[in-house]
């Protein structure tokens, strides 16, 4: 039996996602919220340099068009406060030997693995932790998490066409397009480190911090989902 209720985290969707078949919206906490804050996840003591979220392709769906080596020279010309730099691979791109290109020239490369696996929300958390700055050229989940945990968020302007997978699913409508404009102005790097409540309103209607985790959940489930660490 086909569910009556489409569940997400995001604010934005929740007020403007329509179904045809008359489902009804539901709007839920991210779990991985939850999840970081029974883990005790925090920032290291010292975090330092930048992780680069490269963007990523998926199997089946046209890559971002991304010239790889203009990319990496463009990042490298971050100014010196940014570095050291690491990329961060989907893997994806690892499987396809992404990481060998980036590491010919130098630089680190991690990744969180299969995003399937029970210990991906781990595996991220404590890759991204250790960093003080994060980037990417588009705007990816990535950024949510790294700014509701406390990592320094800043979308740069190296020109990419991506699918802008995080959103896309609203369609082209007007509130979309306003959206995206509104982040990718708060997310500039010429207001990195300037404190926004614009920047926490958005991370906290991307990630329905604001939605009692027990609406959905309920104690068993999340306990479950929680112990999964």
């Amino acid at each position: 039996m086909e569910s009556s209720i489409f569940i997400t985290w995001s604010k934005w969707r929740a007020e403007n996602m329509k179904f045809s078949d008359g489902r009804t919206v539901l709007q839920v906490q991210h779990p991985w919220v939850p999840f970081r804050k029974a883990n005790n996840i925090i920032l290291s003591k010292e975090p330092a340099g930048t992780l680069v979220f490269v963007p990523h392709s998926v199997p089946g769906i046209p890559s971002p068009a991304l010239n790889l080596n203009a990319y990496i020279t463009f990042i490298n010309s971050l100014p010196k406060e940014f570095h050291p730099l690491t990329f961060c691979l989907h893997f994806n791109d690892m499987r396809r030997g992404l990481d060998k290109d980036i590491k010919k020239r130098g630089f680190r490369v991690t990744t969180a693995g299969n995003t399937l696996h029970p210990r991906f929300a781990n595996r991220f958390y404590s890759i991204l932790r250790d960093f003080e700055y994060a980037t990417s050229p588009t705007i990816g989940s990535q950024l949510f998490y790294a700014h509701e945990l406390g990592v320094k968020y800043f979308i740069h302007d190296y020109q990419v066409k991506a699918r802008g997978e995080e959103l896309v699913d609203a369609g082209d409508a007007a509130w979309l397009k306003t959206l995206v404009a509104r982040i990718e102005e708060a997310f500039s790097r010429d207001k990195l480190n300037l404190y926004s409540a614009i920047k926490d309103d958005i991370v906290r209607d991307a990630l329905g911090l604001d939605i009692e985790i027990s609406r959905l959940y309920g104690y068993g489930p999340i306990q479950t989902f929680l112990a999964s660490e």
